[in-house]
């Protein structure tokens, strides 16, 4: 009887961790750079480790993964001086800019709507 009791604890809390895992799924289009150019996506800061990768064709890439908590997460595109800062919570986001118009994360930058349009 105990060990039942474990088990369905157990149970209980594997099933909690993975609801806590938020799924996400990103849709871009960046001009300006070269197919098989490398995005990624990372958490506070693209020194740490990659949540998510793909690279880009055409100027199209998609990104998809899950996250334990909403957040401001980095997209780095491999080669661009500058970084989008975005808040992933489990939805889906389409992103579409042009990699020079890649705001500086912690810099406040006003934009046209032109160079950078991001939807939820």
């Amino acid at each position: 009887m105990l060990m039942r009791h474990i088990l369905l604890a157990f149970y209980f809390l594997l099933c909690q961790t993975l609801l806590a895992q938020q799924k996400f799924q990103i849709k871009g289009e960046i001009k300006g750079v070269a197919d098989q150019t490398e995005v990624s996506i990372h958490f506070d800061n693209p020194a740490n480790e990659a949540i998510a990768k793909s690279v880009i064709n055409k100027g199209k890439f998609e990104l998809s993964g899950s996250v334990e908590e909403p957040a401001i997460y980095v997209l780095a595109v491999a080669g661009a001086k500058q970084n989008l800062g975005i808040f992933l919570d489990g939805s889906k986001l389409n992103v579409k800019a042009h990699v020079d118009s890649l705001p500086k994360i912690g810099k406040s930058t006003r934009l046209n709507s032109s160079h950078l349009v991001i939807s939820y």
